[in-house]
């Protein structure tokens, strides 16, 4: 349960940081008037980056566990096969363009001299 408050807190603190620094965006834009805007200043950049990286922590860290599960796939495919497996049949083409190609076999000349 800690857990779960901690991460979600984590997230919160970051998404609170990610609006504060729109809000900074949009003053320093209010502040220019109508000149355009060539950059953003630095520590704005800064602050959106950081929060961007706490809110990711916070959303990947998430689940209230916190401990990935494994996967087994031994017990799903144990009696099958590589063949029965790895068999694409949707994919499998019988009727192509190569049976034009195959061999013709020549016709021996049974000359007698």
């Amino acid at each position: 349960m800690f857990t779960f408050l901690k991460n979600n807190f984590i997230f919160l603190i970051g998404f609170i940081i990610l609006l504060h620094s729109g809000l900074s965006i949009i003053l320093y834009r209010q502040q220019l008037g109508d000149q355009p805007i060539d950059f953003v200043p630095a520590d704005i950049q800064i602050e959106s980056f950081i929060s961007v990286i706490i809110c990711t922590f916070g959303l990947v860290f998430f689940n209230g566990n916190s401990e990935f599960k494994k996967i087994q796939i031994k017990n799903t495919y144990d009696k099958e096969n590589f063949d029965m497996i790895n068999s694409r049949l949707d994919f499998m083409i019988f009727n192509h363009r190569g049976k034009y190609f195959r061999k013709i076999p020549k016709k021996e000349n049974n000359v007698k001299n």
